[in-house]
């Protein structure tokens, strides 16, 4: 191999290529993903220290002082190796298959929120490669009827995001995904601002966080008087009827309003 060729491949120019292929367009949180990583190899002879497939979430990290002012960051979710050290010979393509599991808590494809995988490909002694595909991920059935049971209570989906993590959330990931429903009518016109929740799925079980923002004056507002929190704790395995949660909501926030 010429020193010219070399030099080219650690640059970037001539050197491999990566792609990275889901079986399923559509997935839901908690469930195995699978596909195929396809490498395509330039015209000198590689070494790969590694290929992983990382997930990512798009956040926005609030202000201390006024929530008007945020950045907005990639943060690291969850890696997954998929080969060990190799080498990769020239004009020879490679294909690796994957079966991984995503986390039960993943941020759901909701408005803002962004979830998506890189394929990240460690070369020695060159430019690493990667391949960017944006996932859209599903909310577990039982997330979904507490979305239509808001609905039903005249509550509407006003604006999603992803934030860190604060103490004491019971999840393994980073960031949690916050939902902001508003009042559009029915009972609670009038009566709530609005609702933020936050889903934590478990293996067994999914908790639903309920921040409540009623109504007050100035005052009650600036001494953070207008809040309530509650968590409800909800059974993967448990049959609810649609009915049963509109009437669990129901009680929960009329009774913190």
């Amino acid at each position: 191999m010429s020193f010219f060729k070399k030099a080219l491949a650690s640059v970037g120019i001539g050197s491999l290529k990566v792609d990275t292929i889901f079986d399923k367009e559509q997935v839901h949180a908690g469930e195995q993903i699978t596909g195929k990583v396809y490498l395509k190899s330039g015209n000198v002879d590689q070494n790969i220290n590694k290929i992983e497939i990382r997930l990512y979430a798009h956040v926005y990290i609030k202000d201390e002082d006024t929530e008007n002012n945020r950045a907005h960051q990639e943060i690291e979710l969850w890696r997954y190796a998929i080969a060990d050290s190799f080498t990769i010979k020239k004009e020879v393509d490679e294909v690796f298959e994957f079966d991984l599991k995503l986390p039960n808590d993943v941020p759901v494809s909701f408005g803002d929120s962004k979830v998506y995988m890189k394929t990240l490909v460690d070369i020695d002694n060159a430019i690493d490669k990667s391949d960017r595909d944006d996932l859209l991920i599903a909310p577990h059935p039982l997330q979904e009827q507490c979305m239509h049971a808001f609905e039903e209570l005249g509550l509407y989906l006003a604006e999603t995001e992803c934030e860190r993590a604060g103490y004491g959330i019971p999840t393994e990931l980073p960031v949690v995904q916050e939902l902001e429903f508003k009042p559009n009518g029915g009972h609670f016109r009038g009566k709530i601002d609005e609702l933020e929740v936050m889903f934590i799925a478990a293996e067994d079980k999914l908790y639903v966080l309920l921040e409540i923002d009623k109504r007050g004056n100035w005052l009650q507002e600036m001494a953070g008087y207008d809040e309530r929190n509650f968590k409800l704790v909800l059974h993967m395995s448990k049959h609810y009827s649609q009915q049963k949660l509109v009437e669990m909501f129901y009680q929960i926030i009329t009774e913190n309003i």
